[in-house]
This record gives structure tokens, C-alpha cells and sequence, in this order.
């Protein structure tokens, strides 16, 4: 099992991670889910994966709206997943008939690339939108809304707050912790991506990860800096 969680940012900031997740992988591994909900244009996203994948199964959803759950059974063919998006609401909702299936795929192997939104769900517990504690922002937006959290897909057992210092969304995962809404929680920049396997965690990109866990009843930051390219 290969998990890639990016920060988000554009087809150009991510084509060197782009590259690292087609290299890890597997060989034999090559049928391609391609999910999007804004973000990177799906049409960009597909033409790049396909220089090493077969398209098995694509979804590109209106990033705006709320999605209705698709069937999505063409997915049960897959086994490399790539999810991206800005609105990580509008991809669960979408596929809320699939959440169990992506975690069974995911854990028999299969290679998940999630960016912005879809770094967001990869989580045991995901951020799903919002920027306010209270009716507090705690993160910049163009309007105020109370934070939402979702079952995620259950990929990792640490929240991911994509975009990190672009949209200023460092504060909203500490402010998460603090509130007690997560124990865990990390804040991604864009054109980064931290990468799970068996035993084994690693950083790669342009910025840094903010990790955020409440300790002895006070939240404690761990900041690192990605220190290999992809």
C-alpha cells in the first residue's frame, strides 16, 4: 500500500510528485481511477497519468455543487487511485457508496494519489470544509462557516488540512486540535506531498508539514521541512 497525501497547487507544482507516484507504483498495478472535483483540470490530470496508466474508471465533478453518490462500481477494477479536488464535501458525498470499497482496494494494495481535496479524505476522521470555531474564523474564506468533519476514506489516522500556508489553513488545523475536534491533524503545503507505506513515512516537494496533537492537555507543533525533491 503506497498513500500519497499533497497539499494541493497546480499540474506544474506536482508533476515531479506526479512522477514519484508512477515510479512507487506497482509495476503490475495499472488500471487508473481518476476522480476530480475542481483543482487540477481533469482533463490535464488524465492526459498526464496516462503515460502510465490505463483509465479504468473517471468521475470529474462540479467542484460548486453537491454531488449526488455515483454507482461507481467500475472502481472495484482499479488499483491505482488518483483524487483531486477543492471541495472535499462534494467528493464524499459523491462517493459515499465507495468509501468502504477505496479503503479495501487501498489496503489490498492498490496506490491512492490524493491532492487537496482529495488529501483531505484520505482520513480516518477528514476535514470537509469551514473555517470557524463558534462562528470565530480561525482561516481565512470568503465567508464564515462553522468547520465540518466527515468519516473519510480511513486511509491514514492523522487529518489532513491541504494548502497549507497558501490558504492559510495552519491555524485552522491547530484550532481543530485544540477544540478537541481531533486529536491529530496536519497542515500540507501545496507542491508537498507526505507518502505512508508499511513501516515506513516520508516528505517530498517544495514546502512543509505542520503537525499538530494535543499533549498533556496542551497542542504541541512539529514542523518539518521536506527535505528530498521528488
Amino acid at each position: 500500500m503506497t498513500i500519497f497525501v499533497c497539499g494541493g497547487g497546480t499540474l506544474a507544482e506536482n508533476d515531479p510528485l506526479i512522477d514519484r507516484f508512477m515510479r512507487e507504483a506497482d509495476g503490475g498495478r495499472s488500471r487508473l481511477a481518476l476522480i476530480t472535483a475542481g483543482g487540477i483540470p481533469h482533463a490535464e490530470l488524465r492526459e498526464r497519468l496516462q503515460s502510465r496508466f490505463t483509465l479504468g474508471f473517471e468521475l470529474a465533478l462540479d467542484a460548486t455543487n453537491s454531488a449526488e453518490p455515483v454507482d461507481g462500481g467500475e472502481l472495484l477494477t482499479c488499483d491505482t487511485i488518483v483524487v483531486s479536488g477543492d471541495n472535499p464535501a462534494v467528493l464524499l458525498n459523491a462517493l459515499e457508496h465507495r468509501v468502504v470499497d477505496l479503503r479495501r482496494l487501498a489496503h489490498e494494495g492498490a496506490a491512492y494519489f490524493g491532492i487537496d481535496a482529495g488529501a483531505a479524505i484520505a482520513s480516518d476522521i477528514a476535514w470537509a470544509g469551514g473555517n470557524a470555531i463558534g462562528g470565530v474564523p480561525v482561516a481565512p474564506a470568503l465567508e464564515t462557516a462553522e468547520f465540518e468533519f466527515a468519516e473519510g476514506i480511513g486511509l491514514i489516522d492523522i487529518t489532513v488540512i491541504p494548502d497549507a500556508v497558501g490558504a492559510g489553513r495552519v491555524g485552522l488545523a491547530a484550532a481543530a486540535v485544540e477544540a478537541g475536534i481531533v486529536d491529530r491533524a496536519v497542515a500540507i503545503d501545496a507542491g508537498t506531498a507526505l507518502v505512508a507505506k508499511p513501516g515506513e513515512l516520508s516528505l517530498y516537494g517544495s514546502g512543509s508539514v505542520w503537525q499538530f496533537e494535543m499533549i498533556d492537555e496542551r497542542v504541541t507543533l512539529t514542523s518539518t521541512r521536506a527535505s528530498e525533491s521528488a
